[in-house]
């Protein structure tokens, strides 16, 4: 049997058991400044920003899908888990788990992959090389048939804009989200 993959939808609870459970005899000690400091400031941007943005560009693309010519006319849009080769074992059988945080289905096949990566820096083409060599293990998957899309926080590099247009890429960041 495989291992499910559980993510708490709660915010609130997921805040709870990464933050305070995991730091609760210090906050008990009335220590939550030099908690605050040392194990959550740095992590909180990315803790609490990036579930929120794969939901997001998860949304985000269900509503474009049929009305942005860019998206494939109709998909169910979720996330895929499965196993694919570890590259720490080249020429093995040995396989990790891998995730695509946006896949949308037309019912035969895979006609939606994306990538959403919540980091200030601008996308320089690593997420997409990274999507491809994970999406060739989704079922349904068809090189010329799938539609690769990337969600970003910190925007696109000019030399890989250029790229993705010519690739046929869709590109989109956090403002889109919320135009």
């Amino acid at each position: 049997s495989r291992r499910g993959i559980w993510r708490l939808g709660d915010h609130y609870l997921r805040a709870w058991f990464e933050f305070v459970r995991a730091n609760r005899t210090d906050l008990e000690a009335r220590r939550a400044a030099e908690v605050y400091r040392t194990r959550v400031r740095d992590r909180l941007d990315q803790f609490v920003s990036r579930p929120a943005f794969e939901d997001a560009a998860r949304e985000h693309a269900r509503s474009s899908v049929g009305s942005d010519p860019e998206f494939p006319t109709s998909a169910t849009i979720g996330a895929w888990w499965g196993p694919i080769p570890d590259e720490r074992y080249p020429g093995t059988r040995r396989t990790r788990e891998g995730e695509i945080e946006l896949v949308g289905y037309d019912g035969r096949s895979l006609v939606l992959a994306g990538e959403a990566k919540w980091s200030n820096q601008p996308e320089d083409g690593a997420a997409l090389g990274q999507l491809r060599r994970t999406v060739v293990n989704v079922p349904g998957y068809d090189m010329a048939r799938t539609k690769l899309v990337l969600y970003t926080r910190g925007g696109y590099t000019d030399e890989f804009r250029v790229r993705a247009t010519a690739e046929r890429v869709i590109l989109r960041t956090v403002v889109d989200l919320f135009a």
